[in-house]
């Protein structure tokens, strides 16, 4: 089973957020590591870019696979999202550095 824990915040004008994916089994927790999941710097006045999305699929049978599909907005008022690109495969590279731990035992 995979739980997603969703991070994100704003600074000076730059929405950003995460998510890390953790997986539970009979042998215990594994963190599969931390996904940039936003980037928007449309209200940061040196900013102006845009911004970036992202949607991300697990498939886990036979094995697990990510794949994640980005999607990106002008700061121009009323722009909409749009693909920018096909699903690609990927392996989450950045490390969480949470120590995640099973506290409930499964009831009998």
């Amino acid at each position: 089973m995979e739980l997603v824990i969703e991070t994100g915040g704003v600074n000076f004008g730059e929405v950003w957020g995460t998510i890390s994916i953790i997986g539970l089994t009979s042998d215990g927790v594994h963190s599969f590591g931390r996904i940039s999941t936003l980037d928007d710097d449309c209200e940061n006045p040196s900013g102006g870019k845009g911004g970036e999305t992202v949607e991300i699929a697990i498939h886990s049978e036979p094995e697990l696979v990510f794949y994640r599909r980005t999607f990106r907005q002008s700061c121009t008022k009323g722009a909409k999202w749009q693909p920018a690109g096909d699903w690609q495969r990927f392996m989450p590279q950045e490390e969480d550095g949470d120590n995640y731990q099973r506290i409930m035992e499964d009831s009998p």
